[in-house]
Parts: structure tokens; sequence; C-alpha cells
């Protein structure tokens, strides 16, 4: 009576799982991981788009599936597995990165978890922002079973952008100037 999530390495190799009980359940009985067992890498990591220059991390296996749904198959979410962030899980990844969205719970739990997750991430050069749930959510798997799809991913969209600055002065500073440098630096032919 379990859900097994299955944490793959690169080559799709399963590292590491989680297992969460089908039922509602509290306390320890809740999720079982393997006995011994350290987690060496975020849920989702080996389905991150290669070229992705911003994550949205979430605390447990089934917001990052609901936000998985919600927005496609490349969206750059990954789970913390447990809310407790370890740099050392998103180390190879932090040098492409320029931000991480912090998507957690919106309750105590979830709070301590983005602290704490700010403090785990004082190094990274990039900035850690944390979005927000509609009000009277809990996380994103509730938005996604109360409202549906459509609010979520809405709902996603707005923050992200937010946080990321995607507007026409946004894009003008980085990337439409990014492309310039590139086609500046490109070599001509010669006539």
């Amino acid at each position: 009576n379990r859900i097994v999530f299955p944490y793959l390495d690169a080559d799709g190799r399963t590292v590491f799982f989680n297992a969460r009980a089908a039922a509602n359940v509290d306390g320890p009985e809740k999720f079982r991981k393997p006995a011994g067992a350290a987690q060496n890498v975020a849920f989702l990591r080996h389905a991150l788009p290669d070229d992705c220059r911003y994550v949205i991390l979430v605390e447990g296996e089934v917001d990052a599936l609901s936000v998985l749904a919600t927005l496609g198959p490349d969206a750059p979410v990954l789970a913390a597995g447990g809310g407790k962030v370890e740099a050392r899980l998103l180390e190879d990844l932090l040098p492409q990165l320029d931000q991480i969205l912090l998507l957690y719970d919106a309750d105590e739990a979830g709070k301590r978890f983005a602290r704490d997750a700010h403090a785990a991430l004082k190094d990274f050069k990039g900035d850690v922002s944390t979005l927000t749930l509609p009000a009277d959510c809990k996380d994103a798997n509730d938005v996604l079973s109360r409202y549906g799809v459509d609010l979520l991913r809405e709902h996603l969209q707005r923050e992200v952008a937010a946080a990321r600055r995607t507007n026409d002065a946004a894009y003008i500073r980085t990337t439409f100037l990014e492309e310039l440098q590139r086609r500046h630096e490109r070599p001509h032919v010669a006539f």
C-alpha cells in the first residue's frame, strides 16, 4: 500500500527511492526510505532540461509531479525529498543556474524548510526567491486537486514570470544584449 518514487541518476538508474503510504497516514508511517541509504540526487534531477537557467524547488515528490503535469515535461522542477535542501544535491547544477525558485508548502514546516533552504544556498551566486500559493492551499498538489490544471498553470506562470522578471526591460538587459554580443563576435565572411 505504498507509492514508490524512484530517484534516477543521469544514466537512468535508480539510486534512491522514497515510498509514501497510499492512504492518509501521519507520522513515521507516511514515508519510508531505504535503511542506511543516503539520498544523493534530487527527485526529477534526471528530467531537467540541459540548458535550464532556473529551477522550481518543491518539498516532495507529489508536488514536483503536480508542477510537472501542469507546466509540461520540460518544466524545470525538482523535489528536495522531504523538504530539506542540501546544496550538495544541486552541486552539479548550480553553475548553470541564475535562480532557484522555492515553492514550499504554506504551513509551518514549509516556512521552516524555506528558511533552511535560503541558509543552505547562501553561497549560490544566483537569486533564491520564494513563490507563493493561492491563499487557501497547502501545496501545489492541493491547488491541482481542488482547482485543476488551468488555475495551477496560470498561477505558476504568473509567479515564475514575476520572480524571473520576464518583461521587455528584463529581456533587453539580458537575452537581447547577449544575442547582440554573440552576433558581434561571430566570424564574418571576407569578400
